[in-house]
């Protein structure tokens, strides 16, 4: 019997029973998959549609997009309509892939950061020596924890710098190795104010940690990366020195967390993604801070602040201040003036 003649349920099942029994899905996985279709396939009989694979056209799928579950969030509606996909190509019917459909991105992110008061606790929590220097890395100069991993001392610069514009002086900069292909690629982080401190206060640390592991083990040797450089973030346990893994970063950034009173899971990315929300909210610039970060674009960026709902709450007052400024030094009973007709600097 052709699939024009059988009714949904029976198509479905014969497509998803398919999938299950040549293991591309669950039965958990299937049986969510057969309610999804079973929603889009009823609205549109209900609407009056074609609802059997040969029957579904573009009219159909805009229906699906727009009524059916129009009322999603991109990122859902784009799965339903990957699962109605696989559905109608199963039975010959691309029509979806024809359609070359563009999905909006969805800028509302499902992401952790810390408040203002938060980070400072962390930073006041930390214990001088690794945990100053890991919370320092990641929550004020936006390093990422394989980025931590990577850094060497020759990637540390101490060096006195001028800034000809504001004619204020710097202690420094680390270049660091980033993420990506071929190792990634590479970004010069200047110190912040007490960058200095922090690192020479590590560096007594290691330098001490070296020194008793190697009155332990005359061979005690420094852990090195895949390119035989030196790792400068390091650990010992008795005569043995070592590189700290993921997990190890992670729990440095856990018991900080603990000990400055914030109940929640804190990871290394949230202390880099709170970096770049501070920044921004202390007026820095979404470039600058772009190029901190590493992101390629200052859509990337904005994505990565996550801003809330109450934050963009502010923009609107500024603009409800602006407005009424504007309205202040209108004349009363005078027409509104029209915009400058003087050359344009864009456009």
């Amino acid at each position: 019997m052709p699939p024009s003649e059988r009714n949904a349920l029976e198509l479905i099942d014969e497509y998803l029973g398919k999938k299950v029994r040549r293991g591309r899905l669950s039965q958990g996985k299937a049986d969510a998959y057969r309610a999804r279709l079973m929603i889009a396939l009823d609205s549109l009989r209900d609407a009056g549609l074609g609802c059997t694979p040969s029957t579904i056209g573009e009219p159909e799928i805009e229906h699906i997009l727009d009524v059916t579950f129009g009322h999603e969030r991109p990122r859902s509606k784009r799965w339903d309509v990957s699962i109605l996909n696989g559905y109608l190509k199963h039975y010959g019917n691309k029509v979806i892939d024809e359609m070359m459909i563009t999905w909006p991105q969805d800028g509302r992110v499902n992401v952790d950061w810390l408040s203002s008061q938060e980070a400072v606790a962390m930073l006041e929590a930390a214990r001088p020596g690794i945990e100053q220097l890991v919370v320092h890395l990641e929550l004020r100069l936006w390093l990422r924890r394989i980025e931590v991993q990577r850094m060497t001392p020759e990637d540390i610069q101490e060096m006195r710098m001028l800034d000809p514009e504001t004619e204020e002086e710097f202690d420094g900069f680390i270049h660091i190795h980033g993420k990506g292909r071929a190792g990634g690629k590479w970004r010069t982080l200047p110190y912040a104010p007490e960058t200095k401190d922090i690192l020479r206060e590590y560096d007594r640390q290691r330098e001490r940690m070296i020194a008793k592991a190697r009155e332990i083990d005359p061979q005690a040797q420094l852990p090195r990366d895949e390119n035989g450089r030196e790792v400068y973030v390091i650990y010992r346990r008795r005569g043995r020195l070592g590189a700290y893994s993921k997990s190890g970063i992670d729990s440095i950034v856990a018991r900080v967390a603990k000990r400055a009173g914030i109940a929640r899971t804190i990871t290394n990315h949230t202390l880099r993604r709170t970096g770049a929300r501070i920044a921004y909210f202390a007026g820095v610039l979404l470039v600058e801070i772009m190029e901190g970060l590493g992101h390629s674009s200052e859509k990337e960026t904005i994505k990565y602040l996550g801003l809330t709902v109450n934050e963009l709450s502010r923009a609107q007052a500024k603009v409800h201040q602006y407005l009424q400024r504007v309205k202040a030094r209108m004349k009363d009973g005078a027409p509104p003036v029209a915009p400058s007709e003087g050359a344009r600097v864009s456009g």
